[in-house]
């Protein structure tokens, strides 16, 4: 077998054919959180700090500046900072010119205080149609869902959150969570150690994409 896999790439190269593989075999995982920043989010940042991780953020313009020390907090962390709109609208549900002020009003102020504008985009409600899809290309924003949701939002219980991450997490995931609730917290202190030791490594949206255009709809690595 490893010679005929010899056999054809040397025939590639000879033809002048460049060949991508993939030869990490890490297992990685992108944790994301909305909603926020809140009171929370800072114990949630302390564990993926003493466990030497990251994680994708994506903010509501109104909370920055009530959280600003929490938020500055998410981007000297070196944690990925994503647009959430400015008061969780429903973007399929507003004017074409209110869906661009909600968003760049909210990018504006990210930039503002970090000096970084962010490109990546996440509806709420996970609601997104043909017309927010293309202004979001024609602003330069990837879209962002998800293939893991524990629904963090609608139950108290962090056994169950954690439960749900850890039996529905795979190589490439996105999970969807909220940092503004306590039980969420709780279930992130357990499964943050729980998936390192079994091999995952956590990083950010962007490092687990590694290339996104924008208007694209992404939901996991694959």
């Amino acid at each position: 077998m490893q010679k005929i896999i010899l056999i054809i790439i040397f025939l590639l190269t000879q033809t002048n054919t460049i060949i991508a593989m993939e030869t990490n075999t890490e297992k990685l995982i992108a944790i994301t959180f909305d909603d926020g920043p809140s009171r929370y989010t800072e114990s949630i940042l302390d564990i993926f700090y003493k466990n030497d991780s990251h994680a994708t953020f994506f903010v509501l313009g109104n909370q920055i500046e009530r959280n600003l020390e929490i938020f500055l907090k998410i981007y000297e962390r070196g944690h990925e900072i994503g647009n959430h709109t400015f008061f969780h609208e429903n973007v399929t549900r507003l004017s074409r010119s209110n869906v661009i002020n909600t968003i760049v009003r909210t990018s504006n102020l990210i930039e503002k205080h970090t000096g970084v504008y962010p490109t990546l985009f996440r509806p709420p409600f996970g609601e997104i149609k043909n017309r927010e899809r293309d202004i979001l290309r024609i602003l330069g924003y990837s879209i962002i869902l998800w293939s893991v949701d524990p629904r963090d939002w609608n139950t108290a219980d962090s056994n169950k959150i954690f439960e749900h991450i850890i039996n529905n997490a795979r190589h490439g995931s996105i999970i969807l969570l909220h940092d503004t609730r306590k039980s969420t917290y709780e279930a992130i202190a357990k499964a943050v150690p729980y998936l390192i030791e079994n091999g995952f490594r956590l990083v950010t949206v962007s490092e687990l994409l590694e290339n996104t255009r924008a208007g694209n709809i992404y939901r996991n690595r694959h």
